[in-house]
């Protein structure tokens, strides 16, 4: 939604005819912007003069120029040598690269992954280290984020779903197992603890601890 904000700042027409134009819109294309931003009423209400009055113009170049414009909000305040979006640092990217799911579509995003890879980060644009996909394996991808670590924790538990899998005995043999193995390690303790004796001394006036044998 802030990129939708960032058009209409930077493609504001004439101060007559008060008109924004929606640069990374396709012309033609109508959306209900009530329904699809999650704004209360109030705030609403006060950007209706703006979403009134906001026409779809479909200009690749203008969509780029606005989504880089977002990329570069808050650089003045970048701490470090370079800052590539924002004021944030980000290393040179080495490797390969694997982009999922909108950067697999050629779609209305295509300006804003353009002004990210390629203006923001440097990726030329024949480099052959990015590649796309919408899937691994039969799964497909979503969220790039949750697919990782879905993928990172399901390696590391499947030994749990082998052993126990839908048998119900085989259940009851692992809580059984686990049991005994913690009354084991239990009594390991309390054996190895050692056993103490304390007896109060009257004609000294003190406590005496001596260890008994086992």
């Amino acid at each position: 939604m802030e990129l939708l904000f960032s058009r209409l700042k930077f493609s504001r027409g004439t101060l007559q005819d008060e008109m924004f134009f929606d640069p990374c819109t396709p012309r033609g294309f109508l959306n209900s912007w009530e329904e699809s931003l999650h704004y209360s009423p109030v705030a609403l209400s006060e950007k209706n003069k703006d979403f009134s009055s906001l026409r779809a113009r479909g200009n690749f170049s203008e969509c780029r120029s606005a989504a880089l414009m977002l990329l570069r909000k808050g650089k003045d305040k970048c701490k470090y040598k370079l800052c590539n979006i924002g004021s944030t640092f980000i290393p040179k990217l080495q490797g390969k690269f694997l982009a999922t799911e909108n950067f697999f579509h050629t779609s209305k995003v295509l300006a804003y992954i353009i002004a990210l890879l390629h203006d923001s980060l440097g990726v030329a644009l024949d480099d052959e280290r990015v590649e796309y996909a919408q899937q691994v394996g039969d799964i497909p991808l979503d969220w790039a984020l949750g697919a990782f670590i879905l993928e990172s924790l399901g390696g590391r538990h499947d030994w749990i779903g082998i052993f126990i899998g839908s048998d119900t005995s085989a259940l009851f043999s692992f809580f059984v197992f686990s049991i005994i193995l913690i009354f084991t390690a239990w009594s390991v303790t309390k054996w190895r603890k050692p056993q103490l004796k304390t007896i109060y001394d009257l004609e000294k006036g003190r406590y005496i601890v001596t260890r008994v044998g086992r």
